[in-house]
């Protein structure tokens, strides 16, 4: 059986073995370039050519695109042919080179630098020109795409450098207060659920820290009967004017705000439910009080946006007796409970409840 060491030795031979394949690549897509190859086959760039003839990636194509225009008597280019050098590194040392004021010392020297390191070189060294700042903004935007029912949500977009490091450090700020206990995820789940909370509080009018009460939820769901009968609930019903909801969103506004439904049958309305009330605010003040103003959840004891939950669901008949409500933390209600379906042992003390997984 080989070693560890033979077996990294082997993994870096390969690796020289796939530099000097590139470096001949690049050589070959070269003279095509030169020959206009991708304009002949009715292709928009040579970057596009590549992905198709070659059945690569877009980031394939690209970076041996990028190699194809080295200087060959580069001292990188040659590392490269050689196999003395990663397709990475040449990349990474080529944009170094193409930096303002740096010379070849400067360029041997980063080889004490991996490869992040070294794109962190280049980096700095770019000329940062107004041009390119009022460039950076001229190319903000932020898209907000639902599906067609808007049961998700698509986030995505581009902000300038100060504005997109204020944004990361407050999301940051918030994902950092977001557990990983049930429902906590990974980073970019708690990233998701920090952005949720920086818009509620933004939404309160609120600040995180203030404890203050919950943006009240106010909707009319309409729920065709045809398909909302055999799908127990789970099709056809629909915030007006809003998304698609199920039965986990409906408790969640049943839960803190006030909801009227309405059943349709063919498009007319055959029965229309009162509309019911959110919890009355002195009700939920004498709650906080009763729970001394934290989290019920045994071992939490976050106080931060704290809502007043239903153990017994008001979609499952529960009411609003104290016996049946509980302060929980904003993460616990709209992650754990509400998002990833835990629910509140009634059978668990009043101030150390415990939760039930889905």
């Amino acid at each position: 059986m080989e070693s560890n060491e033979q077996i990294v030795a082997g993994l870096v031979l390969r690796e020289a073995h796939v530099a000097v394949l590139r470096a001949e690549q690049a050589q070959l897509l070269a003279e095509l370039d030169a020959r206009q190859a991708a304009s002949a086959a009715g292709a928009r760039s040579l970057q596009e050519w590549v992905a198709g003839a070659l059945d690569v990636g877009a980031e394939t194509a690209r970076d041996l695109v990028a190699l194809s225009r080295l200087d060959e008597q580069s001292e990188t280019w040659r590392d490269l042919a050689d196999g003395e050098v990663s397709v990475d590194r040449a990349l990474a040392e080529a944009r170094l080179a193409r930096a303002s004021g740096v010379d070849e010392a400067a360029r041997r020297r980063s080889r004490d630098w991996d490869i992040a390191g070294v794109r962190g070189l280049a980096a700095l060294r770019r000329r940062m020109t107004p041009v390119d700042e009022q460039a950076a903004h001229g190319r903000r935007y932020v898209r907000i795409q639902p599906n067609l029912d808007e049961s998700d949500w698509r986030i995505d977009g581009s902000l300038p450098g100060i504005g997109g490091r204020i944004v990361a450090d407050t999301v940051d700020a918030y994902a950092d207060r977001m557990p990983t206990g049930p429902g906590g995820g990974t980073l970019g789940q708690r990233r998701a659920d920090g952005l949720v909370a920086m818009a509620t509080d933004a939404a309160a009018g609120g600040d995180a820290a203030d404890g203050g009460a919950p943006v009240p939820l106010v909707a009319s769901v309409f729920v065709d009967a045809a398909m909302a009968g055999p799908a127990s609930g789970e099709a056809g019903a629909a915030v007006v004017g809003g998304p698609r909801v199920g039965p986990q969103a409906l408790a969640e506004i049943l839960c803190g705000g006030q909801v009227e439904v309405v059943v349709t049958d063919k498009g007319q309305p055959v029965a229309v439910g009162p509309r019911g009330r959110a919890l009355p605010p002195k009700w939920r003040r004498a709650i906080l009080a009763r729970d001394h103003g934290r989290c019920t959840v045994a071992g939490c004891r976050s106080r931060y946006r704290l809502n007043v939950h239903h153990v017994v669901a008001r979609s499952a008949a529960g009411n609003h007796d104290p016996a049946n409500l509980a302060t929980v933390c904003w993460y616990h209600h709209h992650v754990t409970i509400h998002g990833a379906g835990y629910t509140i042992d009634p059978a668990s003390p009043p101030h150390r409840r415990t939760l039930i997984p889905p």
